[in-house]
C-alpha cells in the first residue's frame, strides 16, 4: 500500500455539521472533501475510524466507494453526553491512500427525558394578553393600532453556586418557553441568536448545548439568563396573533459539571432561582423592542450583584417528551453592513440608508442626556417623493425599536429579541448630529456557508444572483420563510419553488431537514400538510374558514422538498424519515381527486 503525498482529507463534517455538540443522531452520518495537488483524482475506498478517551470504539476497515457523504455510523450504541472522535483516509484511483485526517469530533446530547433532571421554572409575571387572530381590522377604524401597555417585559433570572477546583468539562443544556439568552459570570454563553428558534414548541421543542467550561470559576458562580416571548408567545404570522403556544415565559437550563477526580456536579434551574424585570422593557418579534437603559441592572449576572429584592420563580410541570437536541447550525450573526449615506427626506424626516435590504438589526452609538429617547423605525422603501413609508399593513407590522438614554458618555444599543425586514430606518429623537458611522446593520441568518455562485459577463445577472443570495439570508432564519417583515412565515408553497436554487447557493440540508420534521408534526390526521409550517393558529383558523388545511403546490413540499435534497446530497435517509408524511399525503389527494369540493385550491 502506497502512501499518497498528493492527496488529503479535509472539511469533515458529522451531520453536515461542524464539531457538532448535544446532538441527539444515534446513527451520525460523516461526510468529508478531497483536497488533491493533481487533477484527475477521485477515490475509491475510504476507511473511518472511530474513537473516545478509552481507545478504538469502531473501524469500517477498508471500504470500496466512490462516495464521501453520509455514511452512517453502526457501532456500538452511542450514550449520553459523551464526546467521539473520527478520523478518515481515503483511496485514490491509482490505489495510493493518503495519510489519515485530522481527528474531528461531535457530542451527544441527552436522549431521554430522565437525563433531564432540571425542573421548568417560571418568574412571577403578567400572563401575556391574547389578541384574537382576527380581530386586526375595524370597519370603522380600519387597522387596529398596537396597545403598547399590553406588551409583555423581558424577565430575567439568575442563581448563584459554587464550584469545587479542578474542572475539567462543563456543558449547559437549556431552552425556553420564548427566547432566551444565558449569561454565566457576566458574559455571554455562546453566539446563537433568537434560541431555541421557530419550531412546533408544542411537539419539537429544541433544546441547545454550550460548552461554558472556560466561562466557570472555582468558588462562586452565577448563572443567569434573560426571556423574551419569541415566537412561543409573541406575536407572529400574517395576523400578528400571540399566544401561539403559551402565555408565561419559562426556562429549563441544566449545567453538568466534569472535575478531574471524576467526580461531577449538576446545577439545574429550580426554585432557588429568582428574577426580576430590567431594561427591557418589551421585545416582540414583529412590533419591535423598547429598552430603557436608565433600568440596566449593572453587574446583574455576577455573584457580587445584591438580588435580595428579586422574586422567587415557580417550579411548574411541563411535558418534556418533545425535548428535541438542536439540529443544524443555528441562527447567528453573520455579517455587519455599513450605512452608504444619511438622507433628509422632504418632510425633514432623518434616514440612515444602508442600500440592502437584510434581515436583522441596527447597533447604535449614541451620546446624550439621560431620558431621551430615540425611535429607530424600519422599512424597505421610500415613497415616490423620497420620504419615509411603512409599506407593511397589517396588525403589529411596527418594525419600531426605542431607545431610552441613560446619559453615559458613549452609549451602545442593539435590539436583542426582535429582528427586522429593512433597508431604510428612520431616526426620530437622536440627540445632536448624526454621524451615519454611528449605525452599523446586522445582518441575522441561520449560519448556512456558501456552495454556489455565478459570475457572468452580464453585471445585470451578477446583480441578480446576489439578490437571490440576498433574499435567501434573509428569508433563511430559522425556517424557510416568504418574507423578513410582513408574515416571516414558513408557507410551503415557497420552499418547495425554491428548494433546488437553495441548494445551489448554500449548505441548506441540515436545515430544510429540521423544518420537514416539523412538517411531519404538524401534518393533519387526514394527511393535509399545511399551508404553513410551523402552522400558527391564525392560519389554521383561515383555513377553518376555507373547510381546509392544504392545498396543491403547498402539501406538495413534504415531497418536492425531500426529492430535491436527496438529489442534491445523496441523502437517502430524508427520505426513510419523510416517507410516511408523503404516503399520508398522497392517499389524501387521491381521496380528494374522488370529491373535487374536498379539495380547494389555493389562489
Amino acid at each position: 500500500m502506497t502512501l499518497s503525498r498528493e492527496v488529503e482529507v479535509g472539511n469533515l463534517r458529522c451531520e453536515y455539521m461542524n464539531n457538532p455538540i448535544g446532538i441527539d443522531i444515534v446513527s451520525p452520518r460523516f461526510s468529508w472533501v478531497l483536497h488533491a495537488s493533481r487533477r484527475n483524482v477521485w477515490q475509491t475506498g475510504y476507511q473511518i475510524s472511530i474513537f473516545n478517551a478509552t481507545g478504538t470504539l469502531w473501524d469500517t476497515g477498508k471500504v470500496e466507494s466512490d462516495s464521501s457523504v453520509n455514511y452512517e455510523y453502526d457501532g456500538p450504541i452511542l450514550l449520553s453526553r459523551h464526546r467521539y472522535y473520527w478520523m478518515v483516509r481515503v483511496w485514490d484511483e491509482r490505489g495510493d491512500v493518503s495519510s489519515w485526517s485530522e481527528a474531528a469530533y461531535w457530542e451527544m446530547g441527552l436522549l431521554s427525558p430522565a437525563d433531564w433532571e432540571a425542573k421548568w421554572i417560571e418568574p412571577e409575571q403578567r400572563s401575556v394578553i391574547e389578541e384574537q387572530p382576527m380581530n386586526f381590522y375595524d370597519r370603522a377604524k380600519g387597522l387596529v393600532p398596537t396597545i403598547y401597555e399590553n406588551l409583555h417585559p423581558c424577565q430575567m433570572l439568575r442563581k448563584r453556586f459554587s464550584t469545587g477546583e479542578g474542572i475539567r468539562r462543563a456543558r449547559i443544556y437549556a431552552t425556553a418557553h420564548g427566547i432566551y439568552e444565558l449569561e454565566l459570570n457576566g458574559k455571554r454563553v455562546g453566539d446563537q441568536e433568537l434560541a431555541p428558534e421557530m419550531t412546533a414548541y408544542d411537539r419539537y421543542l429544541q433544546y441547545q448545548t454550550y460548552d461554558v467550561t472556560e466561562l466557570l470559576t472555582t468558588g462562586v458562580n452565577v448563572i443567569g439568563a434573560i426571556l423574551a416571548d419569541g415566537w412561543y408567545a409573541g406575536r407572529v404570522g400574517l395576523m400578528g396573533d400571540n399566544c401561539q403556544y403559551g402565555d408565561r415565559q419559562a426556562l429549563l437550563m441544566q449545567m453538568e459539571i466534569e472535575y478531574e477526580d471524576g467526580s461531577r456536579q449538576t446545577v439545574i434551574t429550580d426554585k432557588q432561582f429568582v428574577s426580576s424585570t430590567g431594561p427591557l422593557v418589551y421585545s416582540d418579534l414583529f412590533i419591535g423592542e423598547r429598552y430603557d437603559a436608565r433600568l440596566e441592572k449593572q453587574d446583574w449576572s455576577l455573584p457580587a450583584y445584591d438580588d435580595s429584592c428579586w422574586i422567587a420563580v415557580h417550579e411548574v410541570q411541563h411535558d418534556r417528551s418533545s425535548l428535541i437536541a438542536a439540529y443544524g447550525e443555528p441562527v447567528r450573526v453573520i455579517m455587519n453592513v455599513k450605512p452608504i449615506r444619511l438622507l433628509i427626506t422632504p418632510k425633514g424626516e432623518t434616514i440612515v440608508d444602508f442600500g440592502q435590504v437584510i434581515a436583522g438589526r441596527v447597533r447604535m452609538r449614541v451620546r446624550g442626556t439621560a431620558g431621551t429617547i430615540i425611535t429607530l423605525e424600519h422599512s424597505e422603501v421610500l415613497d415616490e417623493q423620497g420620504n419615509f413609508l411603512n409599506n407593511i399593513i397589517g396588525r403589529f407590522k411596527d418594525q419600531k425599536d426605542i431607545y431610552v438614554l441613560k446619559g453615559a458618555d458613549d452609549e451602545v444599543y442593539e435590539p436583542r429579541f426582535t429582528f427586522h425586514g429593512f433597508r431604510y430606518v428612520k431616526v426620530a429623537g437622536y440627540p445632536g448630529k448624526i454621524d451615519v458611522n454611528d449605525f452599523i446593520g446586522i445582518v441575522l441568518s441561520s449560519d448556512l456557508g456558501l456552495t454556489g455562485d455565478f459570475v457572468c459577463s452580464d453585471e445585470r445577472i451578477n446583480r441578480l444572483q446576489t439578490n437571490i443570495q440576498w433574499s435567501q439570508r434573509g428569508n433563511m432564519l430559522s425556517i424557510p420563510t416568504d418574507c423578513p417583515q410582513r408574515e416571516r412565515a414558513g408557507w410551503t408553497g415557497d420552499i418547495q419553488v425554491f428548494a433546488p436554487t437553495a441548494c445551489f447557493n448554500m449548505d441548506v440540508n441540515a436545515f430544510l431537514t429540521r423544518w420537514l420534521r416539523n412538517a411531519a408534526v404538524e401534518q393533519r390526521e387526514d394527511g393535509q400538510v399545511p399551508i404553513v409550517v410551523p402552522y400558527l393558529k391564525g392560519y389554521a383558523l383561515l383555513a377553518d374558514l376555507m373547510s381546509t388545511d392544504s392545498s396543491a403546490g403547498w402539501g406538495d413540499a413534504c415531497i418536492i422538498v425531500p426529492w430535491v435534497l436527496y438529489n442534491n446530497y445523496g441523502d437517502v435517509r430524508v427520505l426513510k424519515e419523510n416517507y410516511e408524511m408523503m404516503v399520508k399525503w398522497v392517499d389524501y389527494i387521491e381521496k380528494s381527486a374522488s370529491n373535487p369540493m374536498l379539495f380547494i385550491p389555493l389562489v
